[in-house]
């Protein structure tokens, strides 16, 4: 029960802060960008889809990564943890998959630099969210 008062808070949490959390990944990559630790050509040169996908995948894989370690690790029915822990990163891979579509879409033409890099790093991370919590509450109910 106590790890779904986590996720519970985290989704009412991201929902109620919706523009909130995108722009500070965002703030975070722009400054991360603007420091000089990327060189400017190498961003001119890679693809924006692949940069992105990678980015995405990092972060997403490591957010889920730690949502096994800290929500189900130690649980009271070890079968729902175990599937929820190989959904986690099914969920993290299908937010990668739509942020490699979202990015090649011309909706994301129309956003600017730091929403857009908020977006996609955000969508992975509630992918995987859903994915690992759904999974847990539907073996620990059943």
């Amino acid at each position: 029960m106590k790890k779904w008062l986590y996720i519970g808070s985290l989704i009412f949490f991201i929902s109620n802060n919706s523009l909130a959390f995108p722009q500070l990944v965002a703030g975070g990559g722009s400054t991360w960008m603007s420091s000089g630790l990327i060189a400017g050509s190498a961003v001119n040169v890679a693809n924006p889809v692949i940069l992105t996908v990678v980015g995405s995948g990092i972060v997403s894989l490591g957010a889920a990564e730690l949502m096994n370690i800290y929500w189900y690790s130690d649980c009271e029915q070890q079968l729902a943890c175990e599937v929820a822990k190989l959904n986690t990163y099914a969920g993290a891979v299908t937010g990668i998959m739509i942020t490699a579509m979202f990015t090649n879409s011309s909706l994301a033409a129309g956003i600017t630099g730091a929403v857009f890099l908020g977006t996609a790093l955000t969508i992975p991370i509630l992918t995987a969210i859903l994915a690992g919590g759904m999974s847990y509450w539907w073996l620990k109910n059943s």
